[in-house]
């Protein structure tokens, strides 16, 4: 498998994209904004890879800067859009020109999504919104094996304390997710924002 990070992938300034080349197909995390799609399309095709052969469509957290363009994504490849039970709430939100917000498959902390021979791992890392998801995975380069991370937010703007002062739980939340994500092995470490 091999992962292309998308600071050229996307076509976007800061939000990033991940191609995963697989024996059976392609999966992309992270769709972006609807108006980013079309660029991902270039990119993809610029790797030379057929946009069509796009099976899969992940996501890392739902925002729209992330996962807006789900809808036209699945609209112009058919792939299946997979994600986490958390999240699917807020994604029911995001319906960009009223389109509604597909999920094909909803995913549960440690499940696989395996397609061909690759296969990558989701890991609930809430707080950043309530299904932030890490995804693992193992690549293969000149006969060694690296662990690559693509790491949703870890990140709130507000909320971490309360009125007292207090941490909320929302705070406690993002530490257990903080503490659990730099656990993981690895060697490859990719980011959902580019800055």
């Amino acid at each position: 498998a091999v992962v292309n990070s998308s600071i050229g992938l996307a076509g976007a300034e800061t939000q990033a994209s991940f191609l995963v080349v697989t024996s059976q197909g392609l999966i992309v995390i992270n769709s972006n904004f609807e108006k980013s799609v079309p660029e991902i399309k270039k990119s993809v095709e610029d790797l030379g890879f057929k946009f069509s052969e796009v099976k899969i469509l992940l996501g890392s957290h739902a925002h729209a800067d992330h996962q807006e363009g789900d809808a036209l994504f699945k609209q112009m490849t058919g792939a299946q859009v997979m994600a986490m039970a958390e999240d699917v709430p807020l994604l029911e939100k995001i319906t960009p020109g009223g389109k509604p917000h597909p999920v094909d498959r909803v995913l549960r902390h440690l499940d696989e999504v395996t397609l061909g021979n690759t296969t990558l791992v989701a890991h609930l890392a809430g707080g950043h919104t309530p299904g932030a998801t890490v995804w693992t995975m193992t690549v293969q380069e000149n006969g060694r094996n690296y662990n690559v991370v693509i790491m949703s937010g870890l990140g709130a703007q507000q909320g971490l304390v309360d009125k007292s002062g207090k941490a909320t739980k929302l705070a406690d939340t993002l530490e257990a997710s903080f503490k659990y994500s730099r656990a993981l092995p690895c060697d490859v470490f990719l980011g959902s924002h580019a800055i």
